[in-house]
């Protein structure tokens, strides 16, 4: 398959999937972005397969994709759920220590064809009130999305460790946050 029909099918499928009262400049820039970062990974993607085609070799490099919960005690990890190049990597839905805090979860241990990939996740979180202090927060419910473009290196071993995290700030409904840290 061309790389032109590829890119194509990329613009017409994510054209497809627009919402349809979503209209605004902001929403197109989202768009464009998302196109931007599928068509680069596609690139990648047909790069790695054509050198394999070809005969070529590489040797795929080695990743530990790990997440950890640091938010704090005013919020529970209820669910997380990963996706890499698009493909669920990791879904979880209970609220046990495990996936609450303390120790890290592994969600990915293997080889990644060289190149650019998409790393997304989608955490949520129930407010737990801080005991009475804050008794209102106990009904909330917060969903944090996140998304890192990270580069798989031939011969590198890589960890990515994805942090759900505490913002900062006086207003706890922008307080939980997740970011993506690559070593």
């Amino acid at each position: 398959m061309r790389p032109s029909i590829i890119v194509a099918v990329l613009i017409l499928s994510t054209l497809a999937s627009a919402q349809p009262g979503a209209t605004g400049v902001a929403t197109t820039r989202e768009q464009i972005s998302e196109l931007k970062e599928k068509v680069l990974l596609s690139k990648e993607r047909l790069r790695s397969l054509e050198l394999l085609a070809l005969g070529g070799t590489f040797t795929a490099p080695r990743f530990q994709i790990n997440h950890r919960n640091d938010l704090g005690a005013g919020f529970e990890l209820e669910s997380l759920a990963y996706t890499l190049d698009g493909a669920k990597l990791a879904t979880r839905y209970d609220a046990t220590p495990a996936l609450d805090r303390d120790s890290p979860i592994s969600l990915f241990d293997g080889r990644l064809l060289p190149g650019h990939h998409l790393l997304t996740g989608r955490l949520v979180y129930r407010g737990t009130g801080f005991g009475h202090v804050f008794k209102y927060l106990e009904g909330y419910k917060f969903t944090v999305e996140s998304s890192c473009v990270f580069e798989a290196v031939p011969g590198q071993p890589h960890t990515i460790e994805l942090i759900g995290y505490d913002r900062g700030g006086f207003d706890f409904l922008q307080r939980p946050g997740l970011k993506c840290s690559v070593h």
